[in-house]
């Protein structure tokens, strides 16, 4: 049987999942501080600081407006690059595709730890003091809010599937010698719509008749 072969599409994980990252991680970091009396401004400033230290926060010499401007325009360039960081690894791991539920929460928890206890101490940001609180919503938060979208935007076959272009065939779908025809799950078929029993159908009849055009050259 042909074994079909899958990548994560490029631009499915990286744009489209490192922006549902971002606005999803946004999101959830508003409403984390905004329990603190932060609003969505000094949110963004905050990850500003990290660049331009306490300067960046209210009562610093630059434009707080500007500062969240530039908070946002870094929060999403780590979300795409951290969006592209997984689609690097699943096109050396194809299990980060096939168990992209698991290895997506897994990246998540990953990233905050990478994020807080590396990256962070690096940076301009003020010291602050530990909170459990905001530590265990960091790591359920970046699991469910930036892992898993990006993991499941990596599973998302794109317009040209690599599928179709090693097999032949439509995306998801295995022919075997003898015409039997095969639906893997988590696959989609031409041009990223699901393979409908007509299509399966069509695609045995057609596998079945180049077989037996393949059987009358040989007698």
């Amino acid at each position: 049987m042909n074994r079909i072969i899958t990548a994560p599409d490029a631009f499915n994980t990286i744009v489209w999942g490192g922006f549902a990252a971002g606005v999803l991680d946004a999101t959830d970091a508003v409403a984390a501080y905004g329990i603190l009396g932060m609003n969505p401004i000094q949110v963004l400033q905050y990850v500003a600081s990290g660049l331009l230290g306490h300067s960046a926060l209210p009562g610093g010499t630059f434009g707080g407006v500007a500062n969240a401007g530039l908070g946002a325009v870094l929060h999403f360039l780590i979300a795409f690059t951290v969006a592209a960081v997984y689609y690097a690894a699943a096109r050396k791991m194809p299990v980060l595709i096939r168990q992209s539920v698991v290895s997506g929460l897994a990246f998540g928890a990953t990233v905050y730890l990478f994020m807080t206890f590396l990256v962070l101490p690096c940076s301009a940001v003020a010291k602050s003091p530990f909170s459990v609180g905001l530590f265990l919503n960091g790591i359920f938060g970046h699991a469910l809010f930036v892992g898993l979208p990006i993991a499941l935007f990596a599973k998302r076959p794109g317009r040209q599937n690599v599928a179709d272009r090693i097999s032949g065939q439509p995306a998801g779908v295995e022919v075997d010698m003898d015409g039997g025809v095969g639906i893997k799950s988590g696959f989609w078929g031409i041009g990223g719509e699901p393979l409908g029993l007509p299509d399966l159908r069509k695609i045995r009849q057609s596998a079945a008749a180049e077989k037996r055009s393949t059987e009358g050259g040989l007698t």
